[in-house]
């Protein structure tokens, strides 16, 4: 079911009307239902995945603070992992298992999983309401292309309850609207143009090539941004505040830059349960080094089955290493040059550098 479709609004009216109707105290419990509804109609041959994903994990927490914590953790953690990287093996190796990816599981796994990860390392309090915490998992704004949120902001919505806010609502629609305008006049229109200058390339030159790399650059950013906007707006008509995805990223001055206003919700749910756990910056170069590179290796077999996913999350991961390793000489090299950090020309050069690395990548994404 699209988000910009006729049947997407016809279902959230409903949901809205039902919402509201009763009583705060049960809310929770429509937008259960109606999640359950929305994935069904997405991908029904998966939902018996998404509720085993659920109990699982539910399960897992609810040990998590007993003296079998350790044991529920780890095999509960296995299981869900297990799982995902199950789908993504079996997707790379189709021609043996002819596997399709269930919808939304990369995002609700890992939306589980971090929960888990909280409860356990006390974080975050135990939900024992299976329905709200069913809820938290399979919410149907987010189950399909994030944001991928945390219980310390959606759960807590879901537990305390949300009320109708004139201002958030109004906030709420124009975000709708800026969402829809970024993906069915931005993204879908480019499209146009760069699917059929990828499916046809060696019909164009060089530098028509060259432009339409940009373009993508363009696309994916308006299209995923554009859906964002749809879901947090949706997201603030029903009362909740969902996690910011995106601050202009490609006005970024650098590779860190980039990954802290893009996909905000997933480069800091990696940030949090894999680099740091890893050692993250704590511990010698060559450990913190290995450390980006292993976590951008995992982001870029969560995006997709293939090399050029790997490729894309090992280049990303260079870029960071390389920034990191060269800042100390960077900055001497800038002292000695006499450059001024602040005027307009270098902080442009540092964008324009930084959009082109960001596009190379893309080119494998």
């Amino acid at each position: 079911m699209s988000f910009i479709s006729i049947e997407f609004a016809f279902f959230c009216v409903i949901v809205f009307a039902t919402y509201y109707i009763v009583s705060k105290r049960y809310r929770y419990i429509v937008l259960a239902i109606a999640s359950y509804i929305f994935y069904a109609v997405c991908d029904f041959k998966y939902i018996f995945l998404l509720f085993a994903i659920t109990v699982v994990t539910y399960i897992g927490a609810q040990l998590a603070r007993t003296k079998y914590r350790k044991i529920s953790y780890f095999f509960t953690l296995g299981c869900v992992v297990g799982v995902l990287l199950f789908f993504k093996v079996g997707i790379w190796g189709s021609c043996r298992l002819n596997l399709i990816l269930p919808i939304g599981l990369s995002f609700y796994t890992l939306q589980a999983l971090g929960y888990l990860m909280d409860v356990y390392n006390g974080k975050s309090t135990v939900e024992k309401n299976f329905l709200k915490y069913s809820l938290f998992v399979s919410f149907f704004l987010t189950i399909v292309s994030g944001p991928i949120e945390r219980s310390g902001n959606l759960l807590k919505q879901i537990q305390e309850g949300t009320d109708f806010s004139y201002d958030r609502a109004k906030k709420g629609i124009l975000r709708i609207i800026y969402g829809c305008f970024q993906k069915a006049l931005i993204a879908d229109r480019i499209g146009i143009l760069t699917n059929e200058a990828f499916s046809n390339f060696e019909g164009y030159t060089g530098a028509a090539l060259m432009w339409a790399v940009v373009l993508y650059g363009i696309q994916i950013y308006a299209d995923f941004s554009g859906y964002s906007n749809i879901v947090i707006g949706i997201g603030n008509l029903l009362g909740f505040d969902l996690i910011d995805n995106f601050k202009q990223p490609y006005f970024s001055k650098g590779i860190k830059e980039f990954w802290s206003r893009w996909h905000i919700s997933l480069s800091s749910w990696l940030k949090e349960y894999i680099y740091i756990p890893l050692g993250g910056n704590r511990c010698g170069k060559l450990r913190m080094y290995s450390n980006l590179i292993i976590t951008f290796l995992i982001s870029g077999i969560w995006h997709g089955t293939g090399w050029n996913y790997i490729i894309w999350g090992g280049l990303h991961g260079v870029y960071q290493v390389i920034g990191k390793a060269t800042l100390q000489y960077r900055s001497k090299l800038k002292e000695k040059l006499g450059i001024n950090y602040n005027c307009f020309s270098f902080r442009w050069g540092q964008g324009l550098i930084t959009f082109i690395l960001v596009d190379f990548a893309w080119l494998f994404f």
